[in-house]
């Protein structure tokens, strides 16, 4: 009887190594992915990062590029506009407006 008991123990316990063995690798398996794909997450990151800075390079850069090109453009409208303001200040004032 004795030996009955400890050979269903045994066939227990093997059955039980079985089933942690297959859970065991089961885990690695989700684990492994896991890690691939907050590899990947995190690489995209770094990407987006990169990719957002020099988007933001080349839009100043147009901006201050621009700048350069209008600049007498402004400079010259801006003349006209203060002539134009001293002329009306210089004028006599109309009766009636």
């Amino acid at each position: 009887m004795f030996r009955l008991s400890r050979q269903r123990d045994y066939v227990l316990i093997s059955i039980v190594d079985k089933e942690i063995k297959k859970l065991l690798e089961e885990n690695l398996k989700v684990s492994e992915e896991t890690l691939r794909m907050t590899k990947k997450l995190r690489r995209d990151q770094w990407y987006h990062r990169i990719f957002n800075l020099a988007k933001w390079l080349i839009v100043l850069g147009i901006l201050a590029w621009g700048y350069t090109q209008v600049q007498p453009f402004l400079e010259q409208f801006l003349g006209v506009f203060n002539n134009v303001q001293e002329f009306s200040e210089n004028l006599p004032s109309i009766p009636g407006f």
